[in-house]
């Protein structure tokens, strides 16, 4: 007869050796096996101690470097805006929208980034020209974890909204942006963990 951590093995009769497969699922640590053996002539018990010790995964970081991109394209028309007894018009534009931002770290604490965003349209119809719209921001955003107890967080930036001229006074200058509104920002965010 053959025990292990007091259940019970099947053993075959008159065997000289016994290979005996235990379902178990070990803890973390230290697990403690007792094997009970009886044979014809005497028995013994015996502990066997397995140490499961996980190996720990290296979580990397991110890279300092991210970026979006995004396509797309809009139709639309001017249902809602056409005049009683004028057809509505259809139009098209395409959209792209770049998004990036470097990080580094300082210290385990705290880390600086700069951010930029671009977005521009472009439609279709070119006698639409005038309505295409140019927007750019520019930032930097300091971050300190456990500042006084507090996840800090500020930053500033610059923000240009800038449109197609459609009768510039320069002819060489046609098609080209113009800037049309400029601001400049500032904030300062905060969070306190509590427990």
């Amino acid at each position: 007869m053959i025990k292990v951590n007091g259940f019970a093995q099947m053993v075959t009769e008159d065997a000289d050796w016994a290979e005996i497969e235990v379902p178990y699922y070990l803890k973390t640590g230290k697990n403690l096996f007792t094997i009970f053996v009886q044979t014809e002539t005497g028995q013994s018990e015996q502990e066997f101690i397995v140490t499961y010790e996980p190996q720990k995964k290296d979580w990397k970081k991110p890279p300092p470097l991210n970026g979006v991109v995004m396509f797309g394209q809009t139709n639309s028309d001017n249902i809602l805006s056409a005049q009683e007894g004028k057809s509505k018009t259809s139009a098209s534009k395409n959209d792209l929208l770049l998004s990036a931002a470097y990080a580094f770290e300082l210290n385990e604490e705290s880390a600086v980034s700069l951010n930029a965003v671009l977005k521009f349209d472009r439609h279709q119809n070119r006698s639409l020209a005038a309505e295409e719209v140019l927007f750019r921001q520019f930032s930097t955003e300091y971050r300190h974890k456990n500042l006084l107890g507090l996840d800090l967080k500020t930053g500033l930036g610059q923000s240009v909204i800038s449109v197609k001229d459609a009768n510039p006074p320069d002819p060489k200058k046609a098609g080209e942006f113009r800037q049309d509104l400029q601001s400049l920002f500032l904030f300062v965010d905060s969070k306190k963990h509590w427990g």
